[in-house]
């Protein structure tokens, strides 16, 4: 619900041509709807956060729902280019820096250890 409305507000701000979302979760389908049909300038993207497909073990499906409404998608992300994205370990700006969390503490936050830490 708070990335969905997040989307959609970001959207009614007319400060943004293009709207990504790295989801593979049906449930945001209502906002891109909304977004197509209230704002349809602004160019929908959906990356799912998959690894690549690997010969001879199943591949999870890319949900048709979010796809369909999207102008285009990514079906998965390389390691190299997670690590790439990484912030620095701090962050630093006026008042107090923020500091990246350890894996420990973000998984207890509901993040996977890919999104904290850069793959070797």
């Amino acid at each position: 619900m708070n990335l969905a409305l997040a989307m959609y507000r970001d959207a009614a701000s007319a400060q943004y041509q293009q709207l990504v979302v790295c989801s593979n979760d049906s449930g945001i389908e209502p906002v891109l709807t909304a977004i197509r049909e209230d704002f349809p300038t602004i160019v929908l993207g959906v990356v799912t956060l998959r690894r690549p497909p690997v010969e001879g073990e199943s591949d999870r499906r890319v949900s048709a729902s979010l796809s369909s409404r999207a102008d285009w998608t990514r079906h998965y992300i390389l390691d190299s280019e997670l690590a790439a994205a990484q912030l620095p370990e701090r962050v630093r700006k006026p008042g107090k820096p923020i500091d990246k969390p350890g894996i420990d503490e973000g998984v207890a936050r509901g993040l996977t250890a890919s999104m904290l830490a850069p793959a070797l």
